[in-house]
């Protein structure tokens, strides 16, 4: 026999099954198992049966067939808190015969205590039986029981108020080093608590016992009035244990619970201030005030309120009220959050700047804002005493002080008639004093009159001059060119008064800072303009007094429509002062 027929004979020998008849009979296998998932048996049981509150239990339901469905667990979320889910399979032969089985298992945690039931799983067409957990109250750890981790919770106000700010504080102890964790602080329904800071770690002995404490503080405000109910607080977690095998084994799994607190919420007293705030205490201050203040300059006022057990968001917007004699510009608010000895605190602080319109005595009201006081519980007020500023006269202020008022008829009348009843040395006196006083004060309004009339004057010559010097240059000498107007530096400098500022601006003006005023006045082709400046430069660097008004009146006119720069170049200074930066050319 060939070969060749031999390979064919051993292929199709009968007692051997070639490997595609394997895979089909492997499938169809598969294929029954699975037809036979919808109709296998469903069995279901828990492990353990019995837990505290805050401990969990395993529902396994396990289904012959390899392929089953993922089970239905919506009807546990109830009572239950899902926490982890997993799946298994396994295959046996016995006997020749083999078998399929899968197991689906889900981490239980009851919500509350009692003899709690497990509703029936659907898993395809079948479903599991209905089991019973019985839930007993947790007791929460401590270090007199020896407890190597516990939990302890306070508040800082067992009675707040409506919308009170308190403190929840929840401390973790344990004695054994901990691996990993996860601390559950359930809120209340219908309330707000929110994490306050971050948490604090320190160290203490209790019973002999060295513990490592985990401080975490939250902000709890209530709603309403009435009980309110903080559900206790759980961990979970591994400590890592004595033995190398809990070590490699990811810990020993440790759980714990606080106790619940219950508080009284109570309403708004019948005497609340409007709007509603309380807090244990309320300080309103500002900073140190600035000086000397002058009438047209502003001046910052900054104030602070602080408040002990509220939230920055819970106190009112600082604001002034309107001042006589004076304008308020109000910057944003500001406000943070804080804590002082694990209290609750905040401060808001915000800035006013306030100009006077004239010189005097600068007056802000006092200040006061009403609050609930929650140590004393009764109403309370924080001040802020009124706030006095001596305005001085600013420095561009051209206006002549007010004369003193004359003495009415009557009391002159009065007076004269007095002296009817004198010595008459004593009548010379009072008649020579009185005739000197009406003397000097008549000499004062002239001086004054005089002042007012050669300010005039000067205000006259200079617009004069100003109409021949555009005369000039629209007669198209083509010897000067006017500018279109001053900048806006040197008009707020010349509105604002300041001769220095007005010095620094007419340099600007010229291109070159550093140059001087010597060197621009050079440059004007208007005389009243150089002039102008010159008297600006003595003004600045002279050390007897000046008549530092009639200078910026004189400044003020000679560049109401600008400065005049020659066209030909800097002409030279007609001052008989040599000039502060002499030409080196």
């Amino acid at each position: 026999m060939k070969p060749s027929s031999i390979r064919r004979a051993r292929r199709t020998h009968p007692g051997r099954m070639s490997p595609r008849a394997c895979l089909l009979l492997v499938l169809a296998a598969l294929l029954l198992c699975g037809a036979a998932g919808a109709q296998a048996a469903v069995r279901a049981w828990l492990q353990p049966e019995r837990i505290a509150l805050g401990d969990t239990t395993t529902l396994n339901v396990e289904v012959d067939a390899l392929f089953a469905s993922e089970p239905d667990y919506g009807p546990l979320e109830r009572d239950f808190e899902l926490r982890g889910r997993s799946r298994s399979s396994q295959t046996t032969f016995v006997n020749g015969q083999g078998g399929t089985k899968t197991t689906f298992s889900v981490v239980l945690e009851p919500r509350t205590t009692g003899s709690l039931t497990v509703p029936p799983i659907k898993v395809g067409d079948a479903q599991t039986e209905a089991l019973t957990l019985v839930v007993t109250a947790s007791t929460p750890g401590s270090a007199q029981a020896g407890d190597a981790v516990f939990l302890e919770s306070e508040v800082d106000a067992p009675s707040p108020y409506v919308q009170q700010a308190v403190t929840y504080t929840v401390r973790l102890s344990f004695a054994q080093p901990l691996m990993d964790g996860s601390l559950d602080v359930p809120p209340p329904p219908g309330h707000t608590l929110q994490s306050l800071g971050p948490d604090t770690q320190s160290r203490r002995v209790l019973e002999g016992r060295p513990y490592d404490v985990i401080e975490r503080r939250y902000l709890l405000v209530p709603e309403r009035s009435g009980t309110l109910e903080l559900p206790a607080p759980r961990f979970r977690g591994h400590v890592r244990g004595d033995g190398y095998q809990t070590f490699f084994s990811g810990g020993a799994a440790v759980s714990t619970v606080g106790k619940p607190l219950a508080l009284t919420v109570r309403a708004q007293p019948a005497d609340a201030p409007d709007p509603w705030l309380v807090a244990r205490e309320l300080t309103l201050a500002h900073a140190p005030l600035q000086g000397p203040v002058k009438a047209g300059e502003s001046v910052l006022l900054a104030l602070t309120l602080t408040a002990d057990g509220a939230t920055g968001s819970q106190l009112p917007e600082l604001s002034l009220p309107p001042i006589a004699g004076a304008q308020v510009f109000p910057e944003p608010p500001q406000s943070k959050d804080g804590a002082q000895g694990g209290r609750l605190s905040a401060t808001a602080t915000r800035r006013f700047a306030i100009v006077p319109a004239q010189a005097g005595t600068l007056r802000i009201p006092e200040q006061r804002i009403a609050y609930w006081n929650s140590t004393s519980d009764r109403p309370d007020v924080a001040v802020l005493p009124a706030i006095e500023w001596e305005v001085l006269p600013g420095t561009a202020s051209l206006v002549p002080a007010p004369a003193p008022p004359e003495p009415p008829a009557s009391t002159a009348t009065a007076s004269s008639g007095a002296t009817t009843d004198r010595p008459a040395g004593m009548a010379g006196d009072a008649e020579g004093r009185d005739a000197a006083t009406d003397l000097a004060l008549r000499n004062w309004r002239l001086a004054t009159i005089a002042l007012f009339v050669a300010l005039l004057l000067a205000l006259a010559w200079g617009w004069r001059r100003g109409v021949a010097v555009k005369a000039a240059v629209g007669q198209g000498s083509g010897s000067a060119t006017a500018d279109a107007g001053a900048s806006v530096s040197l008009r707020r400098a010349l509105a604002g008064g300041d001769l220095a500022q007005i010095a620094r601006a007419l340099a600007s003006e010229g291109g070159s800072p550093s140059a001087g005023l010597g060197a621009y006045a050079a440059g004007l082709a208007d005389p009243a303009q150089r002039d102008a400046v010159h008297a600006l430069e003595r003004a600045l660097w002279s050390a007897s007094d000046v008549d530092r008004a009639t200078v910026l009146a004189t400044l003020r006119t000679a560049f109401q429509q600008g400065p005049t720069r020659a066209a030909t170049g800097p002409r030279a200074a007609t001052s008989p002062l040599p000039p502060l930066y002499p030409d080196r050319r």
